[in-house]
């Protein structure tokens, strides 16, 4: 038969290709011109009418309240223009200001913020409405009350400080500027100026002692009316050292003592008065005991006692020192003194003396004040241990260079005015320093000073004896001794008690 034709079957779809490569970047494009600076921003304060369509007040400063701190008035509860200690203190003015450019609404409350040193009653004050710059004095009292102290431990016045500070709130916030803090100082109006006390007295010795009280107040204080307060004085004494005819019997005296013999080591001043700014002296009499011992120091104390309350005192000293009487024939030394002896010290040179068996003479640099010369005057005292002492020691526990005149020295150790006297054994004058700084040398080139023109003076060798200056070691001590001891043994048998103390005080 014939031949059929039949359809064939569709093709499939070929494969995606693969993507062409990017393309390169194009140039830069030119750069953008730079933009308009903006203008500051600022911050402004608008105040509306009720109904909000108003516009009553702008401004880029608000309300500020500062408190002129200049214009305080403070009074303390005596008015006398000192602040005491536990003194009820009243602030009574001062002005305020809204320094801002916008209304100061009303309500702001003031009010005095307590510290440790100053407590405050809890008072305050609501400000009315202030415009922009307005002041105010304020009139509403603020009473507080200062810090009070213990008695006195340390002499001296008082003076301390206490601080408070003024607030003023809006809402609940304070104004940094009305944040003040303002000081005062605290004192009492009376205090002790001065106490003049002689450091110095012998036995049987009577001298005055003066107290001086100063006023710094602006009222009269004393007892008699319309005066700040009552003052006094309790006068403590140590029972070696005595007041005496303390009675004052001058009615027009600014002050009264109270003199109880039966409790004689103390008494009472009643001050009358001390004027505002002024001064009172109160003067009384002392005996030292015939009981007083040497080099002792003997205290006393001045209380100051302001309406009953102790608030001042002063300590002072009286050292106990032996008089310079000149003997003859004179001792066998001169013990030189000053206030840095103390009694337990002199007591172990006073076993020493007795050891020796030696009569002692005593010359206190600081109740004479100093040795060869008045110190600072240049002139010699009217009795002077110069030229009383040939063939005697000179000892000086400390080593008081700036005391005397190296010239004194030289002439005593060359000093032969007592040669023919029967009395007089050797011209053995000597001079002993005692010094834990100075040495030797500096002993040399201070008298050296004097001494060129001095041949006698021989600043070299082992002789003891004469005018040599030496420095001596344990060895040296040791034949000195021998040589005193067999010296003594050929003038006479007083010499036995010498020579016995020596050999006890080498051992």
């Amino acid at each position: 038969g014939g031949s059929g034709k039949t359809s064939g079957f569709s093709g499939h779809t070929g494969h995606k290709g693969i993507e062409g490569r990017n393309g390169p970047d194009g140039p830069a494009g030119p750069q953008g011109i730079h933009g308009v600076k903006g203008s500051d921003g600022g911050l402004s304060f608008v105040l509306l009418s009720p109904d909000g369509g108003t516009v009553l007040e702008e401004s880029g400063y608000r309300y500020h309240v500062q408190v002129h701190s200049q214009t305080l008035s403070i009074r303390s509860a005596v008015d006398d223009g000192i602040f005491e200690p536990n003194e009820e203190i009243t602030i009574d003015r001062f002005t305020l200001q809204n320094v801002g450019n916008m209304t100061l609404p009303e309500g702001s409350v003031v009010s005095m913020v307590s510290t440790p040193t100053v407590k405050f009653h809890p008072t305050t004050f609501k400000l009315p409405v202030l415009a922009p710059q307005q002041s105010m004095d304020i009139t509403q009292e603020y009473i507080g009350r200062v810090f009070d102290v213990p008695p006195p431990n340390s002499q001296g016045p008082y003076l301390g400080e206490a601080y408070f500070e003024t607030r003023v709130d809006l809402l609940g916030r304070p104004f940094d500027s009305a944040k003040t803090v303002h000081k005062l100082i605290v004192q009492y109006p009376v205090k002790i100026d001065s106490v003049i006390v002689p450091e110095n007295m012998g036995r049987g010795e009577q001298a005055s002692i003066h107290v001086t009280l100063a006023n710094i107040s602006k009222l009269h204080y004393g007892n008699h009316p319309d005066s700040g307060g009552e003052v006094a004085l309790r006068i403590h004494f140590d029972k070696r050292v005595l007041p005496f005819s303390v009675v004052t019997e001058d009615y027009n005296c600014p002050y009264k003592i109270h003199y109880n013999p039966s409790v004689p080591d103390s008494f009472y001043v009643d001050v009358i008065q001390v004027s505002s700014a002024g001064k009172v002296t109160i003067t009384f009499n002392v005996a030292v005991s015939n009981s007083a011992e040497l080099f002792d120091r003997c205290p006393m104390q001045v209380d100051l006692l302001l309406r009953g309350k102790l608030i001042e005192y002063h300590q002072h000293f009286i050292r106990i020192i032996p008089f310079y009487i000149p003997t003859q024939p004179p001792a066998d030394i001169l013990f030189v003194t000053d206030k840095s002896v103390t009694r337990k010290e002199f007591i172990l040179w006073q076993r020493l003396f007795e050891l020796l068996g030696a009569r002692v003479d005593f010359w206190d640099l600081d109740r004479f004040e100093g040795f060869s010369y008045r110190t600072g005057i240049n002139v010699r005292h009217e009795i002077s241990w110069i030229g009383r002492h040939t063939g005697a020691l000179i000892l000086f526990p400390n080593l008081p260079f700036q005391y005397f005149d190296p010239i004194d020295v030289v002439a005593h150790l060359n000093d032969n005015s007592r040669e023919g006297d029967a009395n007089f054994v050797t011209n053995d004058s000597a001079v002993l320093f005692l010094s834990g700084r100075q040495g030797l040398d500096d002993i040399k080139k201070f008298l050296l000073r004097v001494c060129p023109q001095t041949p006698k003076l021989t600043l070299e060798g082992k002789d003891y004896g004469g005018s040599h200056v030496v420095g001596p070691d344990t060895e040296d001590f040791a034949e000195k001794r021998q040589e005193i001891i067999k010296n003594l043994e050929c003038v006479s048998p007083v010499s036995r008690h010498y020579i016995t103390r020596c050999e006890t005080i080498s051992k």
